[in-house]
C-alpha cells in the first residue's frame, strides 16, 4: 500500500498503475484499455490499494477523466470498474452543465449514478432535488425536487414535481407538475414537456382593458407531445364578449410532411353595458348616466357564434415534388379585426388553395385549385388551373434563347354574398418567346420577340362564341455600368472608408405590344392577362452607387435610382413621359440607415406617393440578441389619393432595470395622433414586466401588463406596436 501525504497536492496516473501493479488485468483488457484515456487524481491524500484495485483520496479531491471534471472532500474510486463513491461538497462538471451534490455513487466512464441532496445548474434552468438519478452523461431523472429559470438561492418562482426528466440541453418534463410562486401554489398541470429549444413560455396571462373588449384576461398555455406535434390552446376572457376559446397546432407527420392547425371559437354575447355587473346598480347613479344606461339597455344583449378555422401543410414530396395546402374559413368578415386586429392589418387576405409543384430540368410544372369558403368574399376560382413554365434555355450553340408558359384554366368570378352573379370561363394560353443576348462592344444587348395565344370557351357578348385572342410583341433590353475608384482612406466622423467606388449603370428597355386580335373589352377580366391592350413604351433607367470595402467586403454607402418611362403615340395623349421613379438608400454607419422613394408626376408637377424612413440604432443588448440599448425609427407615408401617416418609435434603457418604448401615429389629413403606445419594462431578476397603455383612434384606449420569462422572451401573445419599415409604396401598419 503507498500512502502519499504532504502539504503539496499529489497526482496519480492511473495508466501507469495499471502497467506495473495490474498487468494481467491490463493484458485481459488491453483493447479497452489501449482507447480510455487516463484518470488522473489529484487530492491533499492520495492513497492506492492495490489488493482491493482502489484509489482513496481526500481533502480538495479533483479527478479529471475524459470531459468530465469531478471534485468533492473524500472519494473511493475502483480502477477497474471506474466507480467512484464521493462524499462532500461533490461537483461534477461537464459540456451539458454542473451537478452538486453531497453525497454521489457515479462511474466516471459511464457517467451513471445515484446522487443525494442535489443542485444542477445546466442554464438558463437550474435545478434542485432530495434525490438524483443519472441515466447518462446527459439526461438525470429528479425526484422530489423542482427547476426554475431563476438563478437566486431562494428562487422567486419554481416549477415543483415527485419526479422530473432533465435531459440537458433538450428538455424537461414532468407530471403532477405545481408552479409555485415563492410559497404559494399558482397552478397544477398534470403533465409538462418543454424542449430547451423552444423559446418561449409555456403559459403566458395577459390582462388588460379595452374600449371594444372591456376588461379582458387572455391566457395562452404551451403544450408538447413530442418534437412532431405541440401547440398551445387558448383560454380567454372579455368582458364585453364573454369567453373564448381555441389552439394552434404545430405538426411533422415526418411522411407526408408539415403544417400549422390554428382554430378559435366563441359564442359571443356582446354586451353594450359599460360595466355589465354594475346593472343592478344603474338606480343609483347620477340622472346624466341614467339615460346613457337605460339607452344602452335597450340595445339588448345579442349572441352569435364567431370563429376561425385555418391550416397551412407544406409537404416536400421528394426532391422535386411539393404540394402546399391552405384552409382558411372564417365565421363573417370581421372576424380578424375584432378578435386578431395586428393579424388583419398585416394579412390583407387569405385563400385557400392547393398548390402542387414539379421541378424538371429546365421547367416547371404546377396545378393550382382555389376555392372559395368565406361566402362574404368575392373571389376568383381556379378548379384547377395547369401551368407549365420553360426557364429561358438556348437552343443547341446558336445563341437563342427559348422560353414559355402554357396554361389551362377553369376560372369561377365569385360574387360576395348575397349575390349569386357567377363568371365562369374556361381559357388556355400559351406564351413563346424568343431572345438573343449579345454585347455590343460594352452594352449589353437583349432583343426579344413573342407570340401569346389564349383560348376562352365565351366572350362577354356570346355564350356560343369561343374567341381566339393572338398578341404579338418584340423589344429590348440594353444596359452597361461606368466605374471609377477613388483612392481614399479616412476615418473621418468613424466613416470607415477604404478605397471609394462610383458605378454607374444606365439602362433602357423598349417593349412593343401589337393589338390584340380580341379586344379586351370583349373579355371576362378575370385577371392581368386578360386585360392586355396596344403598348408602345421605352423605360430608361439610372442607377448610382457609392461603395467601399470594411472588413474586406463590398459595402453601398450609397444608392440612388431614377427611372421613367416614354410612351410613343399613346392614345389620346399622344407620345409623354410618364411618371418619375425616385428610390434612394444612404447607410453611412451600421447603426444608421435611410431610406426613399417616390413617384413625381411630371403633368401636375407634384409627387404622388413619397415614403421616408430612418433607423438609428444603438449597440445590442447583451442577453437579448435582438434587441438594441437604443432605437430609433421615424417613417413617413405620402399619397396624394390616400392618407398620409407619419410613424415614430423610440426605445431606450435608462439601465440594467428599467426601459421605456413610445411608438406615435400621427395622420396628416386630420391633423391629430392616429396612435399611440407607452410601455415601461421593469427587470424582476428572472422575470421582464411590461406595462403598456395604447390610445387609438376610433377603438379607445387599452392598458395591459405582460410578464415574460427573461430566459423566454418570446411571448405567446403579442400586442405592442413597433415601427417597421415598409416595402416601396406601402401604406400599411
Amino acid at each position: 500500500m503507498l500512502n502519499h501525504s504532504n502539504s503539496a497536492k499529489n497526482f496519480l496516473i492511473l495508466t501507469v498503475l495499471f502497467a506495473v501493479c495490474h498487468l494481467p488485468s491490463a493484458i485481459c483488457h488491453l483493447s479497452a484499455a489501449d482507447s480510455e484515456e487516463p484518470i488522473v487524481v489529484d487530492g491533499d491524500t492520495v492513497e492506492m490499494i492495490s489488493s482491493e484495485n482502489k484509489v482513496n483520496a481526500s481533502g480538495n479531491v479533483v479527478i479529471i477523466y475524459k470531459e468530465s471534471k469531478l471534485t468533492c472532500d473524500k472519494i473511493s474510486v475502483n480502477t477497474i470498474t471506474k466507480d467512484a463513491e464521493a462524499f462532500g461538497n461533490v461537483r461534477i462538471e461537464t459540456d451539458s452543465g454542473i451537478i452538486l451534490a453531497d453525497e454521489a455513487r457515479y462511474n466516471l466512464n459511464t457517467k451513471k449514478g445515484f446522487m443525494r441532496k442535489v443542485k444542477i445548474m445546466s442554464p438558463p434552468f437550474y435545478a434542485r432535488a432530495d434525490y438524483v438519478e443519472k441515466v447518462s452523461d446527459i439526461q438525470v431523472k429528479m425526484y422530489n425536487g423542482y427547476f426554475t429559470t431563476c438563478d437566486k438561492e431562494k428562487p422567486h418562482y419554481r416549477l415543483r414535481s415527485k419526479m422530473i426528466d432533465f435531459v440537458m440541453g433538450e428538455r424537461i418534463s414532468a407530471h403532477d407538475l405545481s408552479a409555485m410562486l415563492y410559497n404559494s401554489s399558482l397552478f397544477y398541470l398534470p403533465q409538462y414537456v418543454h424542449p430547451l429549444s423552444d423559446k418561449r413560455p409555456r403559459v403566458t396571462v395577459t390582462p388588460g382593458m379595452s374600449k371594444d373588449w372591456g376588461v379582458y384576461m387572455l391566457s395562452a398555455w404551451r403544450y408538447y407531445i413530442n418534437d412532431n406535434f405541440m401547440g398551445r390552446i387558448h383560454l380567454d376572457y372579455r368582458e364585453r364578449k364573454d369567453f373564448a376559446s381555441g389552439f394552434d397546432t404545430k405538426y411533422d407527420t415526418k411522411l407526408f410532411g408539415e403544417g400549422f392547425l390554428r382554430a378559435y371559437y366563441t359564442h359571443e354575447r356582446d354586451i353594450m353595458l359599460k360595466r355589465p355587473w354594475k346593472d343592478s346598480l344603474v338606480e343609483n347613479v347620477k340622472e346624466e348616466l341614467l339615460k346613457q344606461e337605460v339607452e344602452e339597455v335597450s340595445r339588448g344583449t345579442t349572441e352569435r357564434e364567431r370563429f376561425r378555422i385555418s391550416l397551412r401543410h407544406n409537404w416536400d414530396i421528394d426532391e422535386t415534388s411539393s404540394l402546399k395546402l391552405e384552409y382558411n374559413r372564417l365565421s363573417d368578415a370581421e372576424f380578424l379585426q375584432d378578435y386578431f386586429l395586428r393579424e388583419s392589418e398585416i394579412v390583407a387576405s387569405s385563400n385557400t388553395y392547393a398548390l402542387f409543384t414539379k421541378l424538371m430540368p429546365f421547367s416547371t410544372l404546377s396545378v393550382l385549385a382555389e376555392k372559395r369558403v368565406n361566402r362574404f368574399n368575392t373571389e376568383l376560382e381556379k378548379l384547377p388551373e395547369i401551368k407549365w413554365d420553360i426557364s429561358s434555355s438556348e437552343i443547341g450553340d446558336t445563341n437563342f434563347y427559348y422560353s414559355g408558359t402554357q396554361s389551362a384554366a377553369n376560372l369561377n368570378n365569385k360574387t360576395a354574398s348575397p349575390s349569386d352573379i357567377d363568371e365562369n370561363v374556361n381559357r388556355i394560353d400559351s406564351l413563346n418567346k424568343l431572345s438573343y443576348p449579345k454585347k455590343i462592344a460594352f452594352i449589353e444587348t437583349t432583343p426579344y420577340v413573342s407570340g401569346r395565344w389564349t383560348y376562352y370557351t365565351r366572350d362577354l357578348d356570346s355564350d356560343s362564341d369561343e374567341p381566339l385572342r393572338g398578341i404579338f410583341a418584340t423589344g429590348i433590353d440594353m444596359s452597361t455600368k461606368f466605374y471609377r475608384i477613388f483612392d481614399i482612406d479616412t476615418d473621418f466622423l468613424r466613416l470607415d472608408i477604404h478605397k471609394l467606388r462610383h458605378v454607374i449603370t444606365p439602362s433602357i428597355r423598349y417593349d412593343y405590344t401589337h393589338s390584340p386580335t380580341v379586344p379586351s373589352e370583349e373579355l371576362y377580366a378575370f385577371d392581368a392577362l386578360d386585360s392586355v391592350t396596344k403598348s408602345n413604351v421605352a423605360t430608361l433607367g439610372l442607377e448610382n452607387k457609392l461603395q467601399t470595402k470594411r472588413n474586406g467586403e463590398n459595402v453601398d454607402l450609397v444608392r440612388f435610382i431614377m427611372s421613367s418611362s416614354y410612351a410613343f403615340k399613346q392614345e389620346p395623349q399622344g407620345s409623354r413621359f410618364g411618371d418619375i421613379g425616385l428610390d434612394l438608400e444612404i447607410t453611412p454607419f451600421s447603426w444608421v440607415r435611410f431610406e426613399a422613394d417616390s413617384t413625381y408626376d411630371k403633368d401636375d408637377r407634384a409627387f404622388k406617393t413619397a415614403n421616408f424612413d430612418l433607423v438609428l440604432t444603438g449597440e445590442k443588448e447583451e442577453d437579448e440578441e435582438d434587441e438594441y440599448k437604443f432605437f430609433f425609427g421615424a417613417g413617413y407615408r405620402y399619397d396624394r389619393d390616400n392618407r398620409n401617416q407619419f410613424t415614430t418609435q423610440l426605445t431606450y434603457r435608462l439601465n440594467k432595470d428599467w426601459k421605456f418604448k413610445v411608438y406615435e401615429r400621427w395622420e396628416r389629413e386630420t391633423g391629430g395622433i392616429r396612435e399611440q403606445e407607452y410601455t415601461i419594462y421593469k427587470d424582476l431578476h428572472c422575470w421582464r414586466m411590461g406595462v403598456t397603455y395604447n390610445v387609438r383612434r376610433d377603438h379607445g384606449e387599452e392598458i395591459f401588463v405582460v410578464f415574460t420569462l427573461k430566459a423566454f422572451p418570446e411571448a405567446g401573445v403579442e400586442f405592442n406596436n413597433s415601427y417597421h419599415r415598409p416595402k416601396a409604396g406601402s401604406l400599411s401598419y
